[in-house]
């Protein structure tokens, strides 16, 4: 398996951390099932496994058990004991051959010619920002995108973090041949990943990393990396004391990625949205992060890349063509499928419910989408199709109701569409932790309509028909 490399822009802070000879990697078994499927360079010796950090020795590979923890060098058993974790004597290789750490023993292997023109390895997507004072938290959410159409040997990461050394990570073909999982990492003294756990397509993600020092602190040793399905509610998680990195560091979401051979090596959705938010070491929310985007323009093949932050926790990633929804739609909640979202008795008034009702091919139940001139970019009104009425957030908390008002520009009549599976979550601008909710998660004729925070359900699932 291949996993998240440490990247960093020339003219940052610990651009060579990914040099350390004595990193050693903690790693799932299921690691080694997808190690025949990555192209292999002509000199890496077949033995050798993939790992996130390229190719390596398994000497190098230790296997992290339920209950045990990483420090500079050790590794923490869960009765306590702790065991030393010796240096790797081998090389290590980039995925296309180039070698990346040289241990002074005599163990060496010559480097050969790199592989013909792909994206071999690289940071194709990231935005970032390096804030005022060390950061305490992230916690993130993101719906696993659909599955890329090509199997090439690639591998897909995604992931939020800290200091991009402590990332909960979403990766296709990584611990799973051809299919998603998520783990938990941090790097690099020894590297250290949980036990990954296989997920689908349209469920929501949500990944945190922690500090457990007490508030008030300014630096922290000790940290919890979780990553957790919200959707089937299975939760991975990494207790580790971090070497590397820089705490100050937010990493609002990265796509990396391996071996791409062509833009069908990603996932067909074309882009892929996380609501990424950070907190200081007295648990303040951060809300004036400068976030810094990166795109590439030299990879090839070139997939319509770009990264963007729409408001201070949106980060969207575009790797392809994105469907566009402009037009007139019905939409369905997947927890009541014989039910449309639709303007409770046809009202024009202001703040008229929003509610599910069975289906009836009526103009309540029509919705007219438009991107055009809608803030933030890529956002959407969403109006009924009898006039300039829009669904509207009523407010910004969790439990929100969802009505109809004029359309006036305002950030609760802007709406994102994620794709979640084969339908779509839709969030407010007015806070993109939330969903388009059937309350209650109530099925039957009149259940009215939320803004409620995200949690992977069916009632925050629309089909747009």
């Amino acid at each position: 398996m291949t996993m998240p490399q440490c990247k960093r822009r020339p003219n940052q802070f610990f651009s060579n951390v990914c040099l350390f000879l004595s990193c050693l990697f903690v790693m799932t078994l299921s690691a080694t099932a997808q190690n025949q499927s990555v192209r292999r360079p002509a000199n890496v010796p077949s033995e050798y496994v993939v790992t996130p950090f390229g190719f390596m020795h398994p000497s190098c590979l230790v296997h992290l058990r339920e209950g045990e923890s990483v420090g500079k060098n050790t590794l923490r058993h869960a009765d306590g004991t702790v065991e030393n974790v010796a240096a790797c004597q081998y090389p290590r290789f980039k995925a296309n051959g180039d070698v990346i750490a040289q241990p002074t023993a005599s163990k060496s292997l010559e480097t050969t010619t790199p592989l013909p023109p792909t994206i071999s390895w690289d940071w194709v997507e990231d935005v970032t920002d390096f804030y005022s004072t060390n950061l305490g938290e992230q916690s993130s959410t993101w719906v696993v995108p659909s599955a890329p159409t090509s199997h090439d040997g690639q591998t897909d990461y995604f992931f939020p973090g800290i200091g991009n050394i402590m990332q909960p990570v979403l990766g296709w073909g990584a611990d799973y041949a051809t299919g998603w999982g998520i783990a938990s990492w941090v790097c690099c003294s020894p590297a250290a990943e949980s036990a990954a756990i296989p997920v689908n397509a349209g469920d929501l993600i949500s990944g945190t990393t922690t500090q457990t020092c007490s508030d008030g602190s300014t630096s922290c040793g000790t940290w919890i990396v979780s990553t957790t399905d919200v959707t089937t509610g299975q939760t991975t998680t990494l207790g580790a004391e971090p070497t590397q990195g820089d705490q100050n560091e937010a990493v609002g979401g990265v796509l990396e990625v391996y071996s791409i051979s062509q833009c069908s090596d990603y996932p067909s959705d074309g882009e892929i949205v996380y609501d990424s938010n950070f907190y200081d070491y007295n648990g303040n929310h951060v809300t004036n992060l400068s976030w810094s985007t990166a795109a590439s323009t030299t990879d090839s093949p070139q997939c319509n890349y770009s990264a963007s932050a729409p408001t201070q926790s949106q980060i969207v990633l575009t790797f392809g063509t994105v469907a566009s929804l402009n037009g007139t739609h019905t939409l369905t909640p997947q927890n009541a499928t014989g039910s449309r979202l639709d303007d409770y008795y046809s009202g024009t008034g202001a703040g008229n419910p929003i509610d599910i009702y069975g289906a009836n091919n009526t103009g309540a139940q029509s919705w007219v989408f438009s991107n055009s001139g809608v803030s933030p970019s890529g956002f959407y009104n969403i109006a009924v199709s009898y006039g300039a009425y829009c669904l509207t957030a009523s407010g910004s908390g969790s439990g929100s109701l969802v009505q109809l008002d004029s359309c006036n520009g305002a950030s609760s009549q802007a709406w994102q569409a994620v794709p979640a599976g084969s339908g779509y979550v839709l969030h407010p601008a007015n806070n993109t932790s939330l969903c388009l909710d059937v309350q209650g998660d109530g099925t039957g004729n009149g259940t009215l309509v939320d803004a409620y925070t995200c949690n992977g359900g069916n009632n925050e699932n629309w089909v747009v028909n």
